[in-house]
């Protein structure tokens, strides 16, 4: 930048300045432009700027002289109020000298590219359609900032939403010039993205979709994170790139299936050719994968939907599968027994989570720590648990069991067979189940896990637990809790001060009526200010109701 020089024949400070008598030299227009700008200042900028920040920081310590050496009497006033304005004018006008040298405005490129790195991993990706966000805004900021955010790696992670396309947005853009610009600026990196466009909220035409994603499809050997919620045909829309995603190591898709009930849900074959696929997450959606080098599969749908993938058909044909996620959070169903066969052994498997308890017959998991079933009808875990676990010979450290078996009084005969436990969760989804059954539940959970071991100083069953957690969708009665509360005091603090002392977590969460909230716990004080001291001790208890315990203590 041109040295600037210090004088200029015209005035060219603001007018609040030009009026006062206080006498200041003027600086040329550049300067001025400089205060009025972000732009960083040259060497020759700082030596101008900062004699004039000493002249007026001189200047203000005059005026506050004068203005404590004034009487305050009535023919003071009108001076008073002049000096009172010229310390003010003068205090914005040291502001401006300030800000321009200001050490932000001089950090180095790549100390501002650090920064906007650290900020842009901790994000979740910015909307690239939307030019007032993420990249686009830093861009915007001044000529410095707009030459930091030219780093490659800022234009990686965005996402893509039919949100930023909608007609009628008060702002016009082009979504088609704004996602090539930014696939330039990210140069050869490395692609982490997020794109959801279906037919219930789409509100855009099929064309220009479709012209996002040919212009994402010309980009896809730098695919490494692709997540998609399209409806299936934009996703066979997808067959461009099949063969053409060498770099794709996490895949997700969410589809929306608008289906005939003549015809088959349509088949995306698109990732089928995936040399590097390792994570695949697949919702209400047919897709050919990889199976064999898959190491993390989740598959998730509405319960009819027609033809789901089978977990047993996953485990055969992924033998480095590590995590297996096949449950089904929606309508209740039943499943029938599966045939007891010959068992497939899996070695590498680590997390499974099944929405049919049958399937345990049919598998070995030595390897397995995290294990989450669901009874599903009349086919309860209980019967299968106890073959699996023997055959598999592995240490479930994690346990989470749902619905019909946790009715009976038979959970002390599950956590028998998994001595090494430390998380356990019971989840109670069916609204049908009355409450004193579930009462019945959350006192026998109580009194097994009380259970001290003879003649020694730890509990009988899983004394390694550090946290138990029983989630309902059931609306807790308040008469339910005084049977309750004393027992499980004596539960949290045998699990808490007694034993090896590893139990750090409590969480019992029930369900709301809609008209009134949460059910408040019906607690004695002593029930109270017993849970308060556990708390306050460092046990992280969580209840429906713990406002309104804390609030009772207070």
């Amino acid at each position: 930048m041109a040295e600037r020089q210090s004088s200029c024949a015209k005035d060219t400070r603001p007018e609040a300045l030009q009026d006062s008598p206080i006498a200041l030299p003027t600086l040329s227009a550049p300067i001025e432009d400089l205060l009025a700008s972000n732009e960083p200042p040259s060497d020759a900028d700082l030596l101008i700027l900062n004699e004039h920040r000493g002249f007026l920081s001189s200047h203000i310590t005059r005026l506050d002289d004068e203005l404590a050496c004034m009487i305050p009497a009535s023919q003071d006033r009108r001076k008073t109020e002049q000096l009172e304005k010229d310390r003010t004018v003068l205090q914005e006008r040291l502001g401006q000298f300030r800000g321009a040298l200001s050490t932000m405005r001089r950090f180095p490129k790549e100390v501002l590219q650090e920064i906007f790195l650290k900020l842009a991993r901790d994000g979740e990706g910015f909307a690239v359609l939307d030019p007032f966000q993420g990249a686009w805004l830093v861009s915007r900021v001044c000529r410095s900032w707009r030459a930091a955010s030219r780093c490659p790696h800022l234009w990686t992670t965005f996402e893509i939403t039919y949100a930023h396309m909608r007609a009628g947005d008060p702002r016009p853009r082009n979504p088609v010039a704004l996602l090539q610009t930014a696939l330039r600026y990210s140069g050869s990196c490395s692609l982490d993205f997020h794109i959801e466009f279906t037919n219930r909220s789409c509100l855009v035409d099929r064309s220009r979709i479709q012209d996002v994603l040919d212009v994402l499809m010309v980009h896809s050997e730098r695919w490494a994170c692709a997540s998609f919620t399209l409806s299936v045909d934009l996703g066979v829309h997808l067959l461009g790139v099949r063969g053409k995603v060498p770099e794709l190591k996490r895949l997700t898709f969410v589809g929306e299936e608008v289906v005939d009930d003549d015809r088959s849900p349509a088949i995306i074959r698109a990732f089928e050719d995936a040399p590097k696929l390792t994570h695949a997450t697949v919702e209400t959606a047919h897709l050919e994968l990889p199976y064999p080098q898959l190491r993390s599969f989740t598959w998730r749908s509405y319960a009819d939907f027609p033809d789901p993938v089978d977990p047993l058909f996953v485990i055969r044909h992924c033998p480095n599968l590590v995590h297996l996620d096949s449950s089904v959070e929606t309508t209740d169903f039943d499943v029938e027994t599966r045939p007891v066969i010959l068992r497939i052994a899996n070695t590498s498997l680590m997390h499974l989570a099944i929405k049919d308890p049958g399937l345990l017959a049919s598998v070995s998991l030595p390897a397995l720590v995290f294990l989450e079933v669901a009874d599903r009808g009349a086919v309860s875990s209980l019967p299968f648990l106890a073959p699996f676990i023997h055959a598999s010979k592995c240490s479930i450290t994690t346990l989470i069991l749902r619905d019909s078996s946790l009715l009976g009084a038979r959970l002390a005969d599950i956590l028998e067979l998994v001595p090494c436990l430390k998380d356990l969760v019971l989840v109670i989804h069916s609204k049908a189940t009355p409450v004193s059954r579930i009462d019945g539940v959350l006192l026998h959970l109580i009194e097994v896990l009380s259970e001290m071991a003879d003649g020694r100083a730890q509990h009988r069953l899983v004394p390694n637990l550090e946290s138990v957690g029983v989630f309902s969708r059931i609306v807790w009665e308040d008469q339910s809790w005084p049977c309750v509360g004393a027992n499980l005091v004596g539960m949290l603090q045998s699990r808490r001060y007694e034993g090896n002392g590893a139990f750090r977590t409590a969480c019992f969460l029930f369900g709301v009526r809609p008209s009134i909230g949460v059910v408040f716990p019906n607690f004695t004080g002593t029930v109270i200010l017993a849970l308060s001291k556990m708390r306050r001790e460092g046990l992280d208890i969580s209840l429906s109701g713990w406002d309104w315990l804390e609030g009772a203590v207070l």
